[in-house]
């Protein structure tokens, strides 16, 4: 079993795998391009499977639509209201996710690291917030 955190992002900017490369040399292109890469795996010192990361676009119809309308059901009785609005309001302006499927299983205490370090870069590129399974949404 997994446990998926996302960045969703309002940027429609788009880093290059190369760009996610020298941020750490545990990712493997898996599909996709260079400029356009779709789906990547990130492994631990082992060459362990710790993750996998995928986009997609919010747009009618689109995967990042799914996910969103998945998202606003998870907050609809949660307090403060004022926080749920808040995220309500933000998942319109949401262009992009990013998603990282953790294989917990695998994980190690030296595993977070790299996880993390491709995942502040991304933000710290694209800004947005995190959200993560079981446990919310932070910024």
């Amino acid at each position: 079993m997994s446990y998926k955190v996302r960045l969703l992002t309002p940027s429609q900017k788009f880093i290059p795998f190369s760009n996610m490369e020298e941020v750490s040399n545990r990712i493997k292109l898996v599909s996709g391009t260079d400029a356009s890469w779709e789906k990547i795996e990130i492994y631990d010192s082992h060459d362990i499977l710790l993750s996998t990361l995928q986009h997609d676009l919010v747009a009618s119809g689109s995967n990042g639509e799914t996910t969103l309308k998945e998202l606003d059901k998870t907050i609809r009785d949660k307090y403060p209201v004022n926080a749920r609005q808040w995220l309500k309001n933000y998942f319109t302006a949401v262009n992009m996710i990013y998603t990282f499927d953790i294989f917990t299983y695998y994980m190690t205490e030296n595993s977070w690291p790299t996880l993390g370090g491709i995942q502040n870069f991304l933000k710290d590129s694209l800004a947005g917030i995190i959200q993560a399974d079981n446990e919310g949404f932070y910024n």
